[in-house]
């Protein structure tokens, strides 16, 4: 918020701060600062991105895909954009673009549980019933796994605040 009074026209200091407001889901002040990165920068793709996220989010789907197609013209490799078209053209029941959208999302981030969620959804969809079993079990395998990997880091020691100084052999 310092940064964005102090240098308002700097390009990505809104779009980090808006980010920030999405991501503990204060959706109407990450709007806000997202449409200023526009201002200043009209073709941030990400910034759209997440203007498209924020309008699924609030079931405007058609204002959502204004905002993703946009984005997408601009930077195709943004996960965020092929996960959340394939998920509003599965509520439309475009699953032809669902599931490209889909793939893709899955091949930008394969050990990301979501995408492989809403692709077994969508193969349920299409009546395949083991491709669905199977997107389904990765993405809870994704999640135990990440689950484990939390409850790792929350249960070790914290490190040392204060590490011993290096001996001169040490440094060598």
């Amino acid at each position: 918020e310092t940064a964005a009074k102090v240098s308002p026209r700097q390009p990505n200091v809104h779009f980090g701060l808006g980010y920030l407001y999405w991501k503990t889901q204060q959706y109407d002040r990450a709007r806000q600062e997202f449409e200023k990165e526009l201002e200043i920068d009209p073709a941030n793709a990400q910034a759209l991105a997440y203007l498209g996220d924020i309008e699924w989010k609030n079931d405007h789907a058609e204002s959502a895909l204004s905002f993703l197609h946009r984005s997408e013209n601009i930077d195709k490799s943004l996960r965020i954009v092929a996960l959340d078209l394939g998920a509003i053209y599965l509520q439309q029941q475009n699953y032809q673009k669902a599931k490209s959208a889909l793939v893709r999302a899955v091949t930008l981030a394969p050990q990301q549980a979501d995408a492989h969620y809403q692709l077994g959804r969508l193969y349920r969809a299409l009546g395949d019933q083991a491709a669905a079993k199977s997107e389904v079990r990765k993405a809870q395998e994704l999640h135990k796994k990440a689950d484990e990997t939390l409850l790792g880091k929350i249960s070790s020691s914290p490190p040392d605040l204060n590490p011993p100084a290096k001996t001169d052999l040490q440094k060598q």
